[in-house]
């Protein structure tokens, strides 16, 4: 793991960022962040220009972790998929989004019938590829992985024990903690008070969250310095798809997001928005 320096106290967020660290920090945790071994690679190819994308991720993780890759052919629907993924005990599935049908016309609209179904049924992380990518731009999504956080679930650790699982030796998880207020009223647990959130002002969100996850950044820096990876921690206040996609920085990133698979969940429906305001690849565990 790469130290990064601190940061002096130039304002108050960054004092209470290292607060609510702090506060964490004092109740550690024991988290698992391992993920199953990657031994089975589906692809999913649909004839689009995006098919060579989704075999270079596949190529490139296989060659990092021995995987094999199968590849079922064009124009299948979500159930030939899905019975793909269960006859080969599919490790991960990586699939165009949306599938079978052009990005130009529809991927900022919707994700297309086959990939809702996938995202809700595959028993197997799936990896959306947006657009084409070249094979340079995909090495390095790989080698840096951005992972938002919204609120500390159990969901938390296997987002990072997949940005552990795909990154090599020397790799940079990006972890992004968004403190959206909407998102935060779904989890009242953060709130040490009888406050809602929208009576907390930025600083105090920053550190409900903070005080929240700090045991899982402390856990993942720790498993960092094990496995030399770099783990770079972030706060931001506001809408959580806009500021999460603004931390790219127009560099190749994999986005990881952990999906709860309940169509009527509104963390279902972040994933969805998530995909649809992405043009690169992201990975739904």
């Amino acid at each position: 793991m790469t130290m990064e320096s601190m940061e002096p106290f130039e304002s108050s967020e960054n004092f209470n960022e290292d607060v609510g660290l702090f506060e964490a920090a004092t109740h550690p945790v024991v988290l698992d962040f391992s993920p199953p071994p990657l031994k089975s690679i589906v692809i999913a190819l649909d004839g689009s220009d995006r098919d060579a994308t989704v075999r270079e991720y596949a190529n490139q993780l296989a060659k990092q972790s021995g995987a094999r890759v199968d590849t079922l052919q064009g124009g299948s629907g979500s159930g030939d998929i899905l019975s793909g993924v269960a006859v080969q005990h599919a490790d991960l599935l990586i699939v165009p989004v949306p599938f079978g049908q052009n990005y130009q016309e529809l991927g900022s609209d919707s994700l297309g019938s086959v990939a809702d179904q996938l995202l809700l049924k595959s028993s197997c992380p799936v990896l959306c590829v947006r657009q084409a990518q070249d094979a340079s731009s995909v090495q390095a999504s790989l080698k840096s992985v951005l992972i938002p956080v919204a609120v500390a679930d159990e969901l938390v650790p296997q987002a990072l024990g997949w940005g552990f699982q795909i990154t090599p030796k020397g790799g940079r998880l990006d972890l992004i903690a968004v403190a959206d207020r909407q998102v935060l009223s779904e989890a009242g647990h953060l709130m040490t008070d009888s406050r809602s959130p929208g009576q907390l002002n930025s600083n105090e969100l920053s550190r409900a969250l903070l005080r929240d996850i700090g045991g899982i950044v402390g856990a993942a820096q720790k498993r960092g310095v094990a496995e030399d990876r770099t783990i770079h921690v972030e706060t931001r206040v506001g809408k959580f798809v806009p500021l999460t996609l603004a931390e790219l920085h127009g560099k190749p990133h994999l986005i990881i997001w952990c999906v709860t698979r309940e169509h009527s969940s509104p963390a279902f429906h972040r994933a969805v928005d998530l995909l649809l305001a992405s043009s690169g690849a992201v990975l739904m565990v």
